[in-house]
């Protein structure tokens, strides 16, 4: 103890003063990071779609090849027809599968293949592509 008492009197408390430090140097201001502008449906080159476009035409490709039981390329061009003939309970056996691996899910499974954002954007890619949407349909009474 009187050691380090000691060696805390003498070197720290009368080491020799260090020099004031310098101001410190100022630095040029960041100048923004700028990124290329992404394309928006004004913007869009003609017969281009925006970058969301076909994130979305993914999942509504996958949706109607399930649906009709049939592989799609991607470059298919799903006509309204198709998408009006579409019904919920066909939306939610392919969300079903796509996260369960079954079209009927019992109460024991559990969600192993997709996780909720996922389906969440699923479901707003399929219906950005709905015709009709907001509407009440009189026929189908939805």
């Amino acid at each position: 103890l009187k050691r380090k008492l000691f060696y805390h009197l003498t070197v720290m408390s009368f080491s020799p003063p260090t020099a004031a430090p310098s101001a410190p140097a100022t630095k040029a201001p960041r100048t923004p990071r700028t990124r290329p502008p992404r394309p928006t449906a004004e913007t869009a080159a003609p017969g281009e779609s925006p970058y969301w476009v076909r994130a979305y035409k993914g999942q509504l490709i996958q949706c109607m090849s399930f649906i009709d039981g049939v592989k799609y390329p991607m470059d298919h061009e799903v006509s309204r027809e198709e998408l009006r003939r579409v019904t919920a309970d066909d939306i939610v056996s392919f969300f079903n599968y796509k996260t369960y691996g079954t079209t009927t899910p019992g109460p024991d499974d559990t969600p192993s293949k997709l996780r909720y954002f996922t389906l969440k954007f699923s479901k707003k890619a399929i219906n950005y592509f709905m015709p009709d949407k907001g509407k009440w349909n009189d026929v189908k009474k939805r």
